[in-house]
């Protein structure tokens, strides 16, 4: 009796580990199958004769806003490298996920891949309606090349041509926020990477992905520092959270470290979270992902896409206490700038940036800049909360120095207040010397 009692009890005990484990996988399966509808497929431009397209994700529930995923891996791509439950967590948040991919290398260049997916961003924002998403409040992830190329948008993505014949390219490819694992930042110093050639020269396994001129040093001094993030921080650099094993030796830990470091240089809080004994990638990665999505509920779910317009504080732009505040805040842009390698003998482009509740206050304060020597963006609607809100930028290239910025930010000040406008303040691009 007692041996069948023991078997009992031990068969009993094995069908409860057997069950434990069955709701178990029940739940994951569950948890990595969200409800969502899906278009692929999506074509937003082609390179050298091929669709380039992105997959559309809508949860069931969407929160109105778009988060973008470079699908991009050794800057190789296509749509079968991405699946839903990767992005269950933000899925189950209310996000749209938007998968982007392009033509792979050594098809097109790295430098072709990142213009592709400046146009995927602008080719997004401009059919932001019909996705059910705001424009103003896009996030991208990615790992590794996909890191880069989103590093890349955070760093070099800018606003549109506002003569360009397509309306499309007249979109701005800026990104709000950014969560990503282990990017490439510097291709100019690859560390102790085993990519590293040794001679400066670009990655071992990649040259021909920066086009038949990269093993010229010459040359690869330009394609390398253009295509490095780390050297295009500037004042408009958005939230960014990254991801890094300290035990990845294709893209070390350095990478993302001294991107950190450089950006808090230039006054950014870049946060670098790092994964113990991780080399590159880490089958825990679906638990970051969840942390991912807690980092845009921050940056994107939490804050309005604009502040309401209403009457400025009387004399804000032209107070001792406000001038002084401003020179201080110009002052660090421009030391930010020149630690970044910014030539500051030349221009920059400096963005002013307005909202209007009024159609025809938006208009005037258009015809106001082009009489005075601004070019502009051109006034872009937007909704936000049942409300329609007129988006201006005011843009003058100036060689920024102390005593140009701030008369210009002051007469910001003043002319919200004259055409009712908000000033939602101000960010800044190097004029492009190519």
């Amino acid at each position: 009796m007692k041996v069948r009692g023991i078997i009992k009890w031990v068969l009993l005990a094995l069908l409860a580990v057997v069950a434990v484990a069955g709701i178990g996988a029940g739940c994951l399966w569950w948890y990595f199958h969200p409800e969502f509808e899906r278009i692929d497929g999506i074509v937003y431009t082609q390179r050298h004769g091929h669709d380039l397209t992105f997959d559309l994700v809508r949860p069931k529930r969407p929160n109105g806003l778009g988060i973008v995923v470079m699908v991009s891996g050794g800057w190789r791509s296509g749509p079968d490298g991405f699946h839903p439950w990767m992005v269950a967590p933000l899925l189950r948040r209310g996000y749209t996920m938007l998968a982007v991919s392009h033509l792979s290398q050594p098809q097109a260049t790295v430098m072709e891949i990142v213009d592709d997916v400046n146009r995927a961003m602008r080719f997004i924002r401009h059919h932001a309606d019909e996705y059910g998403i705001d424009p103003n409040r896009l996030g991208v992830t990615g790992g590794s090349a996909g890191g880069h190329l989103s590093l890349m948008l955070a760093t070099r993505g800018g606003r549109g041509a506002a003569d360009a014949n397509d309306p499309i390219d007249r979109q701005s490819s800026r990104v709000q926020a950014v969560a990503i694992f282990y990017p490439v930042t510097d291709l100019l110093n690859l560390g102790d990477s085993t990519e590293n050639p040794g001679d400066g020269g670009p990655p071992k396994s990649f040259v021909r992905a920066f086009g038949p001129n990269a093993t010229d040093p010459a040359t690869w001094q330009q394609i390398g520092r253009a295509m490095s993030p780390i050297y295009h921080i500037t004042p408009a650099l958005p939230p960014i959270l990254i991801y890094h094993g300290d035990a990845d030796t294709l893209v070390p830990l350095d990478q993302s470290e001294r991107f950190q470091t450089r950006a808090r240089q230039a006054g950014h809080d870049v946060k670098l979270v790092v994964h113990p004994g991780g080399k590159h990638g880490w089958i825990t990665m679906f638990v970051d992902i969840r942390k991912f999505a807690k980092f845009f509920d921050q940056h994107l779910r939490d804050r309005g896409s604009v502040r309401r317009a209403g009457p400025m504080q009387e004399g804000l732009a032209v107070t001792d206490e406000e001038l002084d505040h401003q020179r201080q805040k110009n002052q660090a842009v421009i030391e930010a700038l020149t630690q970044n390698g910014s030539d500051m003998s030349r221009p920059h482009d400096i963005e002013h940036h307005f909202v209007a509740t009024s159609i025809e206050n938006a208009r005037r304060l258009e015809r106001w800049a082009k009489l005075n020597g601004f070019s502009t963006s051109g006034v872009q609607k937007r909704r936000y909360e049942n409300e329609t809100y007129y988006w201006l930028d005011l843009i003058k290239p100036t060689v920024p120095t102390l005593e140009n910025l701030t008369p210009d930010t002051t007469l910001m000040h003043q002319l919200a207040e004259q055409y009712d406008c908000q000033y939602d303040g101000w960010g800044c691009e190097v004029v492009d010397s190519n």
